[in-house]
């Protein structure tokens, strides 16, 4: 889902004048490299929380933290096969949705971001609310399954593009 950057805009690890980004990625690695060894962070994507102090900077495989406004208003998602942090598209795609699907003029990037942080994501509200209106008597299994498949396509949708 998350596209790699043009060579000349990728980089291995945060700016190593970013001290705080940069140690917490470092750690991250070192923690990943002990815990799983087989893990290449150059092919596999690694999520890495790169506004953590170093003691509780953590890697997610093949996965991402919980999107916090705070962090996700700093950028500091740092994704090592895009070899650089999360932006507002890719954010928007972990959420559910593309960002040109809002109409969001007059608001900065790094407010965008904060927005998505601390929010439930659209991909979990299509998950459960078929199963909410079936519970309440709103639809039928037939209408519950229509929705879950829909759902998932939707989902699978995100990753193409």
């Amino acid at each position: 889902m998350v596209k790699t950057l043009p060579p000349t805009e990728w980089q291995s690890m945060p700016n190593v004048a970013n001290k705080t980004a940069f140690n917490a990625a470092m750690r991250a690695y070192a923690k990943l490299k002990q815990t799983n060894p087989s893990i290449n962070p150059f092919i596999t994507h690694v999520v890495v929380d790169i506004g953590a102090s170093a003691n509780f900077a953590s890697a997610m495989v093949e996965k991402c933290p919980t999107l916090t406004r705070s962090r996700a208003s700093q950028f500091g998602y740092w994704d090592s096969v895009k070899g650089g942090p999360l932006s507002v598209n890719d954010m928007c795609k972990l959420q559910g949705f593309h960002a040109h699907q809002l109409n969001w003029d007059g608001v900065t990037p790094g407010q965008f971001a904060g927005c998505l942080g601390n929010g439930i994501s659209v991909a979990v509200m299509n998950r459960i609310l078929p199963d909410l209106f079936f519970i309440a008597g709103k639809i039928t299994k037939v209408q519950r399954n229509l929705l879950r498949q829909r759902a998932e396509i939707h989902r699978l949708s995100l990753a193409t593009e």
